[in-house]
């Protein structure tokens, strides 16, 4: 298989504890609730963390609506999580997806399978490799 072509962003410190993040020609504001040292400027890490998952399943659920030529108003997805300790980390995420007006309960087996794949899902279940450079 040849190799990947490498993406990438750039995070970059504003004021404060506030972040900016570059990626493409968008950027993305990211910063602390007040109660953690920031101004609640932008969504927190683990807010963009969740919201990934969140985003990457919601987009999964719009493109199979698409491909079966299901209209997808009134889809929704909300996440919640729990935290866990040693180490500090998110213990448990739990989504809930509101189908579309409409929905076939006989697609749901195909839909899960689907939206369950979702590419931040198997990033999160199959770990990636980190390495951090210092440079």
């Amino acid at each position: 298989m040849p190799d990947q072509e490498k993406e990438s962003l750039k995070i970059i410190p504003r004021e404060g504890v506030s972040l900016e993040l570059q990626v493409r020609n968008h950027r993305l504001t990211i910063d602390q609730p007040v109660d953690d040292g920031g101004k609640n400027a932008g969504i927190a890490p683990l807010e963009m963390f969740v919201g990934s998952l969140g985003a990457c399943i919601g987009y999964f659920a719009v493109r199979f609506c698409l491909r079966h030529k299901i209209p997808h108003e009134g889809l929704e997805v909300s996440m919640e999580w729990d935290y866990a300790e040693n180490p500090h980390r998110i213990g448990k995420i739990t989504t809930d997806v509101k189908l579309p007006k409409g929905w076939n309960p006989e697609m749901n087996e195909r839909f899960l399978k689907v939206i369950g794949g979702c590419t931040v899902h198997h990033s999160i279940t199959v770990a990636p490799e980190i390495t951090i450079n210092l440079r």
